[in-house]
């Protein structure tokens, strides 16, 4: 039975930009990256990921459908990165956010490399849900870096976590 195994976590002790997972294994079939975190100072930010240090306008396509309650969003872009979600910030919220990310056939070195993300955050019934999905398309290459950071820097106590799942 297929079972998700980690890989690397960080808590961070101190405000910090991005959290870089590299020289990645590539003995799994796909990755999870889950963070559970809280933004410095904005009501709600997003966060975004980068694999292998490529950061060129264009090498990522998103997509996204997500809400609040009360006002309802879905679009896509293309960019320097995929949003994989969103937190709520220490300026509204102490409780922070989740964002969980699967990273599908990272290793494979034919296929451009698909991401699915759900992420939200509640304050008592204000907050916010998406579902997001992105492709890098900057090359077929295997996965062996991922960047993750935020609009704003995440607080300290943040948990970035790297899982792993191996087929069955």
């Amino acid at each position: 039975m297929p079972a998700f195994e980690a890989i690397a976590s960080t808590k961070l002790t101190v405000d910090t930009a991005t959290v870089t997972f590299s020289s990645i294994p590539s003995t799994y079939e796909h990755l999870q990256l889950r963070v559970f975190g809280i933004a410095v100072g904005a009501a709600s930010t997003s966060g975004f990921i980068r694999f292998n240090n490529q950061s060129t306008t264009g090498n990522y396509w998103e997509h996204e459908f997500g809400g609040n309650g009360t006002t309802k969003l879905s679009g896509g872009s293309q960019s320097n990165k995929i949003t994989v979600g969103r937190v709520a910030g220490d300026s509204y919220l102490t409780t922070g956010g989740v964002i969980i990310t699967d990273i599908l056939d990272y290793a494979s070195g034919n296929k451009y490399k698909t991401v699915r993300s759900l992420s939200g955050w509640d304050a008592n019934g204000a907050g916010e849900v998406y579902l997001r999905s992105g492709s890098g398309v900057f090359g077929t290459a295997a996965i062996n870096r991922i960047d993750f950071f935020l609009d704003s820097n995440m607080k300290a106590g943040t948990v970035v976590s790297l899982y792993g799942l191996r087929s069955a």
